[in-house]
């Protein structure tokens, strides 16, 4: 949820008190487009804002403190309309442009950002059309707008009709643009275009909100970019091609929705190239290859030659053994068996056990090959080692204390080819299976989440927002 923040407004009622107030139909049209409130309060008390405008004094280092910390909370800010701005506007709002934070000026918002730099300066209007009508039910003149303009994308209009609750007009002489005018030549609406968004109009969206199509598109706009999710946003629009109709009006949860359909569809489709490629390369189709052979039948393998060493005496023993064993070049493994321990089962059948200790180091060098065989030689048998385990086994004859040390040294350059057993075989036709059906059902997910139509709305539906 996009946090707005909004600064409030002074004013002395009837009976003398002062206050400070947000207005309502704006607060009401933020949360219905999906933002948070956030009241920008300011330090000043009402007999200073009572100050001529060119009388302020300048803000205080704690005011000034403040206003960064409300920057820190908002992700955009509304300047709303009201009766007087003062220096603590025109430093939010020089806080703003700085910070590049998101910026909708609505009647004396625009007004503020018309002079920001200067003295506020606003004119009488002298005009035969009405700028202060007397009802909030409808609207009063047209506005004219710039196609080279934000304003323009987010309406997509040329002309709108507007309300209009004021008896000023501005000027500008600084670094806005402007891009909307009345008929009788007033600027109406304003434009940062060095900003990410940072736009003012002269009327009130909030106040037609609920029945003008136009207000709910600047309105509902300006809250959509305001999320920390709009460059997800921005990246859907062109991934689904949305035209800028669909950008105002399609309700976050939509965006959502197409978000995870994506995501879920990338996540599918790598599964069509694993599993496509294990496919072709593995699994068996009526018997016959298809393109590699069906499964891994060859497997290369190396000669292991094994010396035991033992505690029972006599001469090391030296196999040969070939084994599919690749990148390990020197291996070491020490047994120790303690002497055997007879039990009787309830059942009366007696059982052999012993303890039996194993660890297993690779990958050594020859001089640490020797180094083992020479400890476990001049020890009885000893080594002292790591990543030790104990088990039970069953034996059924009377051995005393013994260990052994089997050294395993491979040789890469004797090797011979060998079948793979019926089992490894099943095993990989099983694992294709599985990863063929992935790569089906992922097929059929990415083709339906990446070729999802767009949703259709109706522009006068005032349910989709």
């Amino acid at each position: 949820m996009a946090v707005i923040g909004i600064p409030l407004r002074y004013n002395r009622l009837e009976d003398g008190r002062c206050i400070l107030y947000l207005s309502e139909r704006l607060r009401r049209t933020i949360q219905k487009s999906g933002g948070f409130v956030l009241p920008i309060v300011q330090v000043q008390d009402y007999d200073y804002m009572d100050t001529r405008y060119n009388e302020f004094s300048q803000l205080t280092d704690l005011e000034k403190d403040n206003i960064e910390k409300y920057l820190d909370m908002v992700d955009g800010v509304i300047f709303p309309g009201g009766f007087k701005v003062t220096p603590f506007d025109k430093y939010l709002l020089e806080r703003c442009i700085e910070k590049d934070k998101k910026v909708l000026g609505i009647c004396l918002g625009m007004q503020l950002m018309s002079c920001y730099k200067e003295d506020f300066k606003v004119y009488k209007n002298d005009t035969d059309i009405n700028h202060c009508q007397e009802d909030d039910k409808g609207f009063t003149h047209k506005v004219k707008i710039l196609k080279d303009s934000k304003l323009y994308d987010i309406l997509g209009k040329e002309e709108v009709l507007v309300n209009s609750f004021h008896n000023y007009h501005v000027s500008i002489d600084n670094d806005y643009s402007v891009v909307a005018t009345s008929s009788d030549g007033f600027i109406e609406g304003i434009e940062l275009s060095s900003a990410t968004f940072n736009i003012g109009i002269q009327w009130h969206p909030e106040i037609s909100y609920d029945f003008d199509e136009d207000s709910r598109k600047i309105i509902d706009y300006f809250i959509n970019i305001c999320n920390e999710w709009y460059k997800i946003l921005l990246w859907l629009i062109a991934f689904y091609k949305l035209d800028i109709y669909d950008i105002i009006y399609i309700r976050r949860d939509i965006y959502m929705k197409k978000l995870r359909v994506t995501l879920t569809s990338l996540g599918v489709a790598a599964g069509i190239l694993v599993g496509g490629y294990t496919i072709v390369n593995r699994l068996p189709v009526n018997g016959l290859s298809v393109g590699n052979p069906i499964t891994n039948d060859d497997i290369k393998t190396y000669s292991v030659t094994d010396t035991t060493y033992d505690t029972l005496g006599g001469e090391p023993t030296v196999t040969e053994r070939y084994e599919s064993i690749k990148g390990i070049n020197n291996r070491i493994k020490y047994d120790s068996y303690t002497p055997t321990h007879k039990t009787t089962n309830s059942d009366g059948k007696d059982k052999y056990s012993r303890q039996h200790t194993t660890f297993t180091l690779d990958d050594l060098t020859d001089d640490e090959i020797n180094a083992y065989i020479s400890e476990f030689t001049n020890n009885g048998g000893n080594v002292y080692a790591v990543n030790t385990e104990t088990e039970k086994v069953e034996e059924k004859e009377e051995k005393g204390n013994y260990s052994s040390l089997v050294v395993s040294r491979v040789n890469y350059d004797k090797s011979e080819t060998i079948k793979q057993s019926d089992e490894d075989n099943a095993k990989d036709r099983r694992f294709a299976a599985v990863l063929g059906l992935a790569a089906f059902n992922g097929a059929v997910a990415t083709y339906v989440g990446l070729s999802r139509p767009k949703v259709k709305v109706k522009k006068n539906d005032s349910e989709n927002k």
